[in-house]
């Protein structure tokens, strides 16, 4: 396998055969040949985000949530021809609203072009002239 070199803050970490554990910091789509041994829970957590609208994860802190979305479920749902799109949400004063952040993230899921703040997420699947014609084949997943 090849190495992957992640810059987790201000050190650097070679990934590989010979080193594949990240220690805390988290797997993700470009480390995911390193993270094994769950993929019970990958696709339990698959079936659940693909039976329903909204599924929440949570658990103790390290325990591998964030490793469990990035190198597993975001891989999966891309297999299965699902559109997922990483949001990391910023509460910052500088920072666009939550809405505008959802927004942008979906338009970035669904590859069209960002619409007005105005315009609400609802309206942006519903719209015939924006919406993707395989979007019941390939539906969008946002991940927070």
């Amino acid at each position: 396998m090849k190495s992957t070199t992640l810059k987790p803050d201000d050190s650097r970490q070679i990934v590989d055969d010979q080193h594949p554990w990240l220690g805390l910091n988290a797997y993700t789509e470009e480390t995911q040949a390193y993270f094994f041994g769950r993929n019970n829970a990958i696709n339990e957590l698959f079936t659940r985000v693909r039976e329903n609208r909204l599924t929440t994860l949570f658990g103790q802190s390290g325990f591998g949530k964030t490793s469990l979305l990035g190198a597993g479920l975001l891989p999966k749902l891309k297999v299965e021809s699902y559109r997922p799109q990483l949001i990391r949400l910023s509460f910052s004063e500088d920072v666009p609203s939550l809405a505008d952040q959802t927004r942008l993230a979906l338009c970035k899921a669904l590859k069209i072009e960002s619409v007005k703040p105005a315009v609400t997420l609802w309206e942006i699947l519903h719209h015939i002239d924006s919406r993707p014609k395989d979007l019941l084949q390939s539906p969008p997943v946002l991940v927070c």
